[in-house]
């Protein structure tokens, strides 16, 4: 659509002097509504757009306010509610939306607020047929995301697939943003930042705890918390990229701390061969580590390989619920959805790799986080356990 800016920005411009003038919902749809739709031709001439559109429940009939039919179809395509601009959004405005999408076994619908647009869509092959809320778009002049919206949406060029693409795509981009926004999200980003620092270890943590991060969008919306959809294979686009892939390196010895109080890595190692382990910093496959026991044990425990690195949630990482100690741990995991893999290369049982011992060999305290030995600082100490081990 070469003029969707000029229908995007006039549309936003009426929402907004109907806002001032405190307009009720029938003039919203008159005078506002209707325009925007028949700019992008849905009209009621071709029966591409039907006005309180009747939706029949068991005792009682409802209207919708739109209904958008695509060409040849007998049952709508999309459903659209509005609400009186000035009035803020409920969570019933939402929800009877969202029965009516269910009464007439219609996918999407769009729900039209006073300063913003919400997309929904219901994946009927759910038992329970649960709605996810795509996307929010704000009425701001020149938004790059109605732009895309209005694009699918045209009916001169309209496809359902499309639509269910769009529909894919923007629930994977917002689940990212809302995890980039998280806790554990701004956790790697500060990660990331002291991977770069190129100071030596024992003073990143030092860093860490003066280093603060906050993340937030720049178009002010609140993250989408979108529940996950099922898309056919004849428009999905392929597995699920991994996190992020980075450039071969050289091979690097790191040291991680870890407690058998919270999870069994030695039955996991036995049973399973392998542990998905919550990545924070650079891991890559190939590369080499050390598993130091914390408190009581305080000692190096097992030697590992990383096969794998960046790897998110699969449904063999479900086989290691069994060996966390707490269901709450395993579940935090899950949500992390980023992991480096490791196998077993060796098992330690003397005590030359104890605390003490290795605080005599450039250790300077236990371990808190990934020690990356291979940092110049860590010279001595990497050269004792490895004679040591």
């Amino acid at each position: 659509m070469n003029d969707w800016k000029i229908i995007w920005n006039s549309f936003c411009d009426e929402v907004a002097t109907s806002v001032k003038k405190n307009n009720s919902e029938k003039v919203f749809e008159e005078d506002i509504a209707r325009e925007l739709f028949r700019a992008l031709d849905w009209y009621r001439l071709n029966k591409g757009l039907i006005e309180q559109y009747p939706i029949k429940f068991a005792t009682a009939t409802h209207r919708a306010d739109f209904a958008l039919f695509a060409p040849g179809k007998e049952s709508p395509e999309i459903i659209v509610e509005l609400k009186r601009p000035k009035k803020k959004k409920e969570e019933k405005d939402a929800n009877q939306l969202i029965d009516y999408m269910r009464q007439e076994a219609c996918s999407y619908g769009i729900l039209l607020l006073g300063t913003k647009l919400e997309i929904y869509y219901i994946d009927y092959s759910t038992p329970k047929h649960e709605a996810t809320l795509v996307e929010t778009i704000k009425y701001q002049h020149d938004n790059d995301a109605a732009r895309q919206f209005m694009e699918v949406l045209y009916r001169g060029k309209y496809s359902p697939a499309n639509l269910l693409e769009y529909c894919h795509k923007r629930v994977k981009i917002n689940k990212t943003v809302e995890y980039w926004c998280s806790p554990d999200g701004k956790t790697e980003i500060l990660d990331m930042i002291l991977e770069r620092s190129e100071l030596p270890e024992h003073l990143l943590e030092t860093l860490r705890s003066t280093l603060l991060v906050e993340v937030k969008r720049i178009d002010g919306l609140n993250p989408v918390a979108a529940q996950k959809i099922e898309i056919p294979s004849s428009v999905e686009s392929g597995p699920a990229p991994k996190v992020n892939t980075s450039k071969t390196r050289p091979q690097k010895v790191w040291m991680i701390p870890a407690s058998p109080k919270f999870f069994n890595h030695e039955a996991s190692f036995n049973e399973l061969g392998k542990i998905y382990w919550k990545q924070y910093f650079k891991f890559q496959k190939g590369d080499i580590g050390y598993i130091y026991y914390s408190a009581p044990y305080k000692r190096v425990v097992f030697k590992f390989e990383v096969i794998d690195n960046d790897v998110t949630y699969c449904p063999e990482f479900d086989l290691e619920k069994k060996y966390y100690k707490k269901e709450e741990d395993f579940d935090k995991a899950a949500e992390h959805n980023r992991f480096f893999v490791i196998k077993r290369i060796g098992e330690h049982t003397s005590n030359k790799l104890t605390l003490e011992k290795m605080m005599k060999h450039g250790l300077k305290w236990a371990p808190q986080g990934a020690l990356n030995l291979s940092d110049n600082s860590f010279e001595e100490l990497l050269k004792y356990i490895e004679e040591n081990f």
